[in-house]
């Protein structure tokens, strides 16, 4: 029997222990740091992470069957992560911008806290706008990114975009990766992007080999979560209407112009004083019309509408994010003389559908599995807007009706009628059809070793353009008043040009391109003494990117070692080496080596520090290293012969025959273009609300191709060869800063950015010049040169006291410039250096403004730059009347005169004046500008509401872009000094359902 109770005591102990151990459970809070509970963070053990369970509202999660000791991950959708090891009771985890991941491209990332390079990022949930190309929504949101708007056509809107400015002659435009592949960023919908992250120095861009020197921007793309199914809608509306349009001259404006400027040149008047009086009577529009080009080709509103739809989740083994987007997108085109028989209007129709799946196909392999297809369409005039757009400024509103008495188009046989040209010439349908998929298999090796894993990664890429166009041709009719011998009107003569014909259809093709990609890559991670981390990887590169054309391929191959190490979390370094190679360097050699290293000290985790509790955080970090860029023509390396370039001469009578002749000299020694870079910048948080981040960096960019041309004689007899001979410095400094607060029910965030990068020219193969002032050599890259204006010619005795100018005869009202040279007469070579860049602004800033209270909040993104130059020389609006042009208000109310001698433009001429229209300081204005990039004010119903009708959440939003602008300008955009499709405010209002 006792034997049996020793048995039964035994079996009691260990059913009892057993019950213990299965019942036992950790309870982890997770919160930010104001100590705010963060909801749907996932916690898992660290070697089950298929298996987790999410916080919930008070951000708590008890986890069973863990143990003291156990290592748990801790991590958020954004990314933020941290391990941490259980403890007796209440775990507590903050999460914060130190928890965020790096992300560096390869499917490389580790935590903020651990990286030694210089990277922004932006989180799209914090930074979305009601821009249908999430391209603009970046608009001074990210140190160190420069991006300026270039044109606004719906289906070509993408910025001109730079980071830290640029260090190169040629090509600037930074290396755009979407989910690790090179693709474009307006393929995209706000709503599929996770983040945005702007690679800025060696130590993150030498990993591109020949790819990365003009800087890498990394685009992420949600994806799925372990949780139930997350459905996402919403719907925006959004009315647009054009900022500064130019105003032109009326129709008896620009007659009094013509007559002033016909005097000033000593020539008869144009316009009668009755012709004077009809144009400003209106009695007779057809021979003195007064016709707002504008106006009506142009209407003052167009619109925008926006539908997404989400579906977030997954389970153990499969996760999952699908998105559908859909955007319209109706322009400016004003419909009052549409043909009825089609429409051309500028208008654009997107619908993409996307699936990114993770499937853990075993324990040791997860698969990753992304989709995008997008169908597009656009339509627009016959007459592309480049070519229509020019028309409405420089065809005068005298110069005929749109339509005359007959029903007949208004026109001559100068200039063409731009309301014609935009409704009366067919239209142009544009396709465009995109496929992108990538595949990356993750292989967990710990079998092998513990800490071992693989990934295979392969994309694939299809993109074709196609137009289908319906063109008619039209008849239009010049009219020319019959007076008789006292000058009064007594007929009109009607000529017709052209003929109306019907509809005729054609189709071609736009472009074409495939591009494929392989990666593969091992990777090892080693910790030990709970003190050394090391994580190292092995990558292997290849890329094909094949458009249709003559020499447009491209083929890359890189091989590329990385390794970081960190010694008790303080003591941080990076080493990366890449050997690149290109189809396009010369056969000599396609490769190049590139080089980086860089290092990080946690200084707020040594002993010495931990009194200074004002101070969360503090990292110093420093790097160097060399990255690369191969952004140039296929065929500089070869010779190349070309049927047409050269004539030959033979017989009696001189006769002519074309034939073969020599394109440019090779350059046998071709190499990419070298940037060797230097950056030191610091971390640092503060009383658990400030962060900032600051970095100082340099740059030399070596093996730049320039032309030759200036340092050989033309006694050569042919086109002398593109040199890797260029050579730009570029150097800068920036900061970014935030604060984020919680009072009671009040929340409000302030973060600002700043950008200072200038470049300087160390070579360009520019040749002699006689004065230094003349050089290229030593000034900025897009520096504007032209004659120092010192005013205007008061009189026929202040142009003949003054120092002779070489270009026109110059009379009273034309401009004075300064004799640089002092040699007596004003010439080509008194330009100077004037302003700064034509092309980016040395200074680039964005500051916003958040606030919140319960359920209601309001953000103000703000851009500006400085330190910037604008160009002058829109035809009409500031160059009028020569050429048949017309004139724009603007000119006429700042042109001299006699009375005006101290205008801000010379008189008015008809004639092709060299003297006045030439580049000089006259036309020039100070660049900087600040705008209101995005305005937004959202309100989120009361839950209880929202689940009365089984909603989760529902939000609603109202959003204002670009509304307004402060700068130098006033009549037109300071980023569209052209005459082009016009730029836009937008009033957008939305809807966001959670289901």
């Amino acid at each position: 029997m006792k034997i049996i109770r020793e048995i039964y005591v035994a079996t009691f102990l260990s059913v009892s222990v057993l019950s213990y151990a299965q019942d036992a459970s950790t309870t982890i809070k997770v919160v930010d740091k104001q100590n705010n509970p963060l909801i749907g963070v996932k916690v898992a053990l660290k070697d089950n992470m298929s298996n987790g369970s999410l916080t919930d509202e008070r951000g708590q999660v008890s986890l069973d069957d863990t143990q003291k000791g156990d290592i748990l991950i801790v991590q958020a959708s954004d990314g933020s992560r941290k391990d941490i090891q259980v403890k007796e009771g209440m775990n507590v985890v903050v999460l914060d911008g130190r928890s965020k991941p790096v992300n560096r491209g390869f499917n490389l990332s580790g935590r903020n806290e651990e990286s030694t390079a210089a990277v922004s990022t932006i989180y799209m949930q914090s930074a979305k706008t009601s821009d249908i190309n999430p391209a603009n929504s970046l608009y001074g949101k990210l140190t160190g990114l420069t991006s300026l708007q270039a044109t606004t056509v719906a289906w070509s809107s993408d910025p001109e975009m730079f980071v830290r400015g640029t260090g190169t002659t040629g090509t600037k435009t930074p290396l755009i990766l979407i989910d690790g592949f090179e693709r474009p960023l307006s393929s995209l919908s706000q709503d599929e992007i996770e983040s945005v992250t702007v690679l800025k120095d060696a130590a993150s861009q030498a990993l591109y080999g020949v790819r990365g020197a003009n800087g890498v921007i990394l685009v992420t793309t949600k994806r799925g979560e372990f949780s139930g199914m997350k459905v996402k809608a919403s719907y925006q509306f959004g009315l647009n209407t054009p900022f500064r349009i130019p105003t032109m001259a009326n129709g008896y404006q620009y007659a009094q112009a013509m007559n002033e400027a016909l005097q000033m040149d000593g020539l008869a008047a144009l316009y009668s004083q009755s012709d004077l009086a009809a144009f400003q009577s209106g009695t007779q529009p057809e021979l003195f019309p007064s016709v707002n080009w504008a106006d009506e080709v142009l209407k003052n509103k167009g619109t925008t509408h926006q539908f997404n739809a989400s579906f977030t989740g997954g389970g153990k083994n499969i996760r999952y994010f699908a998105a559908i987007n859909y955007i319209g997108d109706n322009g400016f085109m004003n419909t009052d003389h549409f043909s009825p028989d089609y429409s051309s209007q500028m208008e654009w129709d997107k619908l993409s559908a996307r699936a990114n799946l993770d499937i853990n196909a075993t324990k040791l392999t997860l698969i990753k599995l992304n989709l995008l297809g997008i169908l597009s369409q656009h339509n627009r005039p016959a007459t592309n807007y480049p070519t229509l757009f020019p028309m409405i400024y420089n065809v005068p509103s005298a110069a005929f009706p749109i339509q005359t008495s007959t029903g007949v188009w208004g026109g001559d046989n100068i200039r063409k009628n731009p309301v014609a040209e935009s409704v009366a010439t067919g239209f142009s349908i544009g396709n465009d059809r995109s496929l992108y998929a990538d595949l990356r298999i993750l292989q967990d090796l710990s079998v092998l070793t513990p800490g071992l894993s693989a990934e295979l990664a392969i994309a694939y890429d299809n993109q074709a353009s196609y137009w289908d166009s319906k063109t008619k041709n039209y008849v239009y009719e010049s009219l020319q008043p019959v007076r008789d011998n006292g000058g009064n009107i007594t007929d009109i003569t009607r000529v017709r040009y052209g003929q109306e014909t019907d509809l005729s259809f054609s189709s071609s093709l736009g472009s074409q391109s495939r591009v494929t990609t392989f990666e593969a890559k091992v990777n090892y991670e080693k910790n030990w003494l709970d003190t050394h981390q090391l994580n190292t990887s092995v990558i292997y590169h290849q890329e094909e990117n094949s458009p249709n054309g003559l020499n447009q391929t491209y083929r890359r191959q890189s091989y590329i070692g990385n390794a970081s190490y960190a010694y008790k979390n303080k003591y941080l370094a990076d080493l990366v080496l890449t050997y690149s190679g290109s189809s396009v360097l010369g056969n000599s050699d396609k490769y190049a080596f590139f080089p980086a290293i860089s290092a990080g000290w946690v200084i707020s985790s040594e002993d010495f520090m931990q009194n200074a509790t004002a101070i969360n955080y503090l990292k110093a970090r420093a790097s160097w290293g060399i990255t690369g860029s191969d952004r140039f023509a296929y065929d500089y390396d070869k010779y190349y012969f070309k049927t047409g370039t050269s004539a030959y001469y033979f017989g009696d009578n001189n006769n002519s025959a074309s034939g073969h002749g020599e394109i440019r000299l090779p350059n046998l020694k071709l190499k990419p273009e070298t940037a060797s870079k230097f950056n030191f910048g610091i971390d640092m948080e503060v009383f658990n609300r400030l962060s900032l981040s600051a970095d100082v960096f340099y740059e030399k960019r070596t093996n730049i191709l320039v032309n030759s041309a200036p340092i050989y004689s033309t006694v050569l007899g042919v086109t002398t060869p593109m040199l890797n001979d260029g050579e730009v410095k570029n150097y800068g400094f920036e900061a970014g800063l935030s604060w984020n607060d919680r009072i009671g029910d009040f929340t409000y965030m302030l973060a600002g950015n700043f950008t200072f990068a200038r470049n300087e020219i160390v070579n360009m193969d520019e040749g002699y010049q006689p004065y230094d002032y003349l050089k290229n050599t030593g000034n900025r890259i897009g520096q504007y040169y032209g004659l120092e204006a010192i005013g205007f010619f008061k009189d026929e005795t202040d142009v003949a006291n003054s120092t002779p100018q070489s270009f026109s005869k110059v009379v009273p009202g034309d401009v004075k410039y300064k004799d640089q040279n002092n040699d007596g007469v004003i010439d080509d070579y008194d330009k100077v250096a004037i302003g700064y860049s034509t092309i980016l602004p040395e200074i680039t800033y964005g500051f916003t403004i958040a606030l919140g209270y319960k359920n209601l909040s309001l953000r103000a993104d703000f851009q500006g730059v400085a330190n910037y130059t604008l160009v002058k020389d829109m035809e009409s609006m500031y160059w009028p009347l020569v050429g048949n042009r017309n004139v724009s208000q603007h000119y006429l109310e700042n042109r001299w005169t006699p009375s005006t001698p101290d205008a801000m433009y010379p008189r008015l001429t008809t004639k092709q004046n060299d003297n006045n229209f030439r580049n000089s300081s006259i036309w020039t204005e100070n660049g900087n500008f600040l705008k209101l990039r995005n305005l937004e004010i959202a309100y989120t119903l009361p839950k209880s509401w929202a689940n009365k009708i089984r909603l989760e959440n529902i939000n609603l939003f109202a959003r204002g872009m670009n509304l307004f602008s402060v700068d130098h300008v006033k009549d037109m955009d300071p980023e569209q000094m052209y005459a082009t499709y016009p730029s836009f405010r937008s009033y957008n209002i939305g809807l966001t359902l959670d289901f």
